[in-house]
């Protein structure tokens, strides 16, 4: 009785190790198309980084330019003078933030869709895969 046990735990162990064998090309595959999705989002992350840190520089640059508009309408004898110039700055403030707003969402749109393009095409069919 005892070696029957033996016996049916070695068939036990060697079909285990078949099946594993047999599913080694799904796991590889599967690793592979993780790796590329993961791949594709860390990009798509980057570029988000990268215009938001553009944003910011151009935000600072566009302050600054504001500042300087507004400090020199404000040693300008006439404060009315001043008030128009400050107000043109906010507003030409304000229409290059919502142009860097749609420029960055473009470029966020485009970036989304190269990733998912490319990983339609480099993914594996499991079709191609091959059976032992």
């Amino acid at each position: 009785m005892v070696e029957e046990m033996q016996a049916l735990n070695k068939k036990l162990e060697e079909t285990e190790a078949a099946v594993e064998e047999y599913f080694k090309p799904l796991d590889n595959e599967a690793e592979i198309i993780m790796k590329m999705q993961l791949e594709g989002e860390e990009r798509t992350s980057q570029m988000m980084m990268n215009a938001l840190e553009e944003q910011a520089v151009l935000q600072t640059a566009k302050a600054k330019q504001n500042a300087s508009i507004s400090q020199a309408a404000s040693s300008e004898s006439n404060p009315g003078e001043a008030e128009i110039m400050t107000k043109m700055g906010s507003e030409e403030e304000e229409k290059t933030l919502k142009e860097m707003m749609k420029a960055m969402q473009e470029q966020v749109l485009l970036a989304k869709d190269y990733a998912e393009n490319t990983e339609s095409v480099n993914s594996i069919p499991t079709s191609t895969t091959t059976t032992k």
